[in-house]
């Protein structure tokens, strides 16, 4: 690998891999096909009952929510243009480029909404068009619906009884307290009318083939942007214990928390049958591709590399792991062999991942570059009223972690603590209420400003502390336009 300098250059570029590897353009192209009028997804993603051929004689409408659908949109458009009956409504966050591509005009409809991944009355209007559009539907029509992460704050149409701003306060609530994504999600879907299948029952009898890109770990369709085209799986004593458990059930409004208790909760909340027969569910890529792509760029700059799908926990507690994983495997690589122990059972004890430990230490030994990349979603239990997004508070206090275990014993920094660097980034390239994707954290990241940063970390405030120390470790991508959940990108050297 080329000098400890290029290290944050080289997470760069494997990052920017990764994110390629999820381009929703080319996920949708790769499942749609059409011949002869007879719209058609490959086999190898059809893993449902039914036909995967669809009948097209000018009776396709396209709705879609999300980061990513913009993009998807397009995609769906170049192969059914000729049997569209309207033009695709579409809900996107602010912030994405409005492309001057003519068919914007002509045949994709873009709604903006949705500010800071929160739900507003911008996204409210934009779910109010796709609720006329598949309630326009008729038994010759299919509904294509395009959904990528971000899509429940994009498509907010609360039930009967409880307002938007009670949906929101409700869903700050949880967030502010830990919940991760499913936590989220369980609760929003027993709040909306279109979230838990309702898109789809909505659109009967037509067809309904939905197009998702995962931005859930295990691709848990039912979570994924509130899972409006599949049945729901929760009941509202999950919601209940979700909200008890993470300490909010007292703060609830007062309509949310009547919704939540109004009934028993031993079966999921649905108006109507979910209509299973006429809906279909396609994934069209995930967190998976984008860690096998960042993987193999890896290759290209490292002796070794090694991955593992689905982290999740506290960012706070991550970063601490990440620290203490860097200063150990600097010692690991002066040929400290207690130090190589305790390498080993340190990955263990977080990770679970015989194969990583191994190579990690065998890198050691044999004092090879060595690089793991983690497909990731860490939570923040927000306690102060700071600046920051997950992915900055985790690569700060990895900072802090290593910055305190590599002073050597007269208080300086240790020769050996700068041959690594932790890149922590959202593929949406978004990260927290910034414009921020994520940070970098390495042996220099704090200088002299470590009191600085535990401030910053007690008051969630990382962004600000990077932003004002140490500007270069900040990682600005702009939206990218696709949506796959974090990339953790750990590089060390000898």
């Amino acid at each position: 690998m080329a000098s400890s300098s290029c290290l944050k250059a080289v997470a760069r570029d494997l990052f920017s891999a990764g994110v390629r590897a999820v381009s929703p353009k080319s996920a949708v192209s790769r499942v749609l096909s059409m011949t002869n009028d007879i719209l058609k997804v490959p086999d190898e993603f059809w893993n449902q009952k039914g036909s995967n051929q669809f009948h097209l004689n000018n009776n396709v409408k396209v709705v879609g929510f999300g980061k990513a659908v913009h993009s998807m949109a397009l995609a769906t458009v170049d192969v059914v243009h000729d049997h569209m009956s309207q033009p695709a409504v579409c809900s996107v966050p602010h912030g994405i480029e409005r492309t001057c591509h003519q068919r914007l005009e002509s045949e994709i409809r873009l709604h903006h909404g949705a500010k800071h991944n929160l739900p507003d009355e911008d996204a409210a209007r934009a779910a109010h068009k796709i609720f006329n559009v598949a309630h326009s539907c008729t038994r010759e029509d299919l509904l294509i619906v395009l959904i990528s992460g971000g899509g429940s704050a994009l498509l907010p149409m609360p039930i009967k009884d409880i307002s938007l701003e009670e949906k929101r306060r409700t869903t700050e609530l949880l967030a502010r307290a830990g919940a991760d994504i499913i936590q989220l999600n369980t609760v929003r879907q027993h709040l909306s009318q279109l979230k838990a299948g309702g898109l789809a029952r909505l659109a009967q009898p037509a067809k309904v083939l939905a197009l998702v890109l995962s931005d859930v770990l295990d691709d848990r369709l039912d979570m994924i942007a509130g899972g409006p085209t599949c049945p729901p799986l929760t009941t509202r004593k999950d919601c209940r214990d979700i909200c008890t458990g993470l300490g909010v059930e007292s703060q609830l409004p007062p309509p949310v928390l009547h919704h939540l208790y109004q009934q028993d909760g031993g079966a999921p909340s649905t108006q109507l049958e979910y209509p299973e027969g006429s809906v279909s569910n396609v994934i069209v890529g995930g967190n998976h591709l984008a860690v096998d792509a960042t993987v193999a760029e890896a290759s290209k700059h490292v002796d070794i590399t090694t991955h593992q799908y689905g982290l999740t926990g506290d960012a706070d507690e991550l970063g601490c792991f990440y620290g203490r994983w860097m200063q150990l495997a600097h010692k690991g690589y002066q040929g400290c062999n207690s130090s190589l122990h305790d390498l080993y059972e340190w990955i263990m004890s977080r990770l679970d991942n015989e194969t990583v430990a191994e190579r990690m230490v065998d890198a050691c030994r044999n004092g090879q570059s060595f690089c793991f990349v983690a497909g990731a979603e860490p939570t923040v239990n927000v306690r102060g009223s700071g600046v920051g997004g997950r992915s900055q508070q985790l690569a700060l206090r990895s900072a802090v972690e290593l910055s305190i275990r590599s002073r050597d014993s007269d208080g300086g920094l240790s020769s050996s603590a700068v041959n690594s660097v932790l890149f922590a980034g959202g593929t949406d390239g978004i990260d927290g209420p910034t414009d921020a994707c994520g940070a970098m954290a390495h042996a220099h990241t704090l200088g002299d400003h470590m009191s600085s940063a535990v401030v910053a970390l007690l008051d969630n405030d990382a962004y600000t502390f990077f932003k004002d120390h140490d500007a270069e470790d900040l990682v600005i991508t702009g939206p990218t336009g696709t949506n796959v959940a974090d990339l953790h990108i750990l590089l060390l050297r000898p």
